[in-house]
């Protein structure tokens, strides 16, 4: 279990409101078909991450619920729809589909 913090969460934020130039960095891909994503790289597109049917199902470790709207924010500004954030023990969970 990871527990919340702030770097990472102020990382997230950062983000959403400035995104990063390239596609985000996936440091783990569980079982489930979650990909684990580091916060510093969220921003540009989701589109890596989309499965066969055009949704996205993300982790980002360590994130508190406070991020969460600037998050919806970004998604909804580059196109995606069906989007939800969930505050999980692990961090932030997110899903959306293109």
């Amino acid at each position: 279990m990871i527990r919340p913090s702030l770097m990472p969460t102020l990382q997230l934020m950062f983000r959403a409101l400035l995104p990063s130039k390239r596609d985000p960095v996936v440091m783990n891909r569980r079982r489930d078909g979650v990909s684990v994503i580091c916060p510093a790289t969220f921003g540009k597109t989701m589109d890596p991450l989309l499965d066969d049917e055009g949704n996205f199902r993300v982790l980002f470790p360590g994130c508190m619920e406070v991020a969460g709207p600037l998050v919806l924010f970004r998604l909804k500004r580059q196109g995606y729809s069906r989007c939800r954030v969930k505050a999980t023990e692990e961090g932030l969970y997110l899903e959306g589909s293109r």
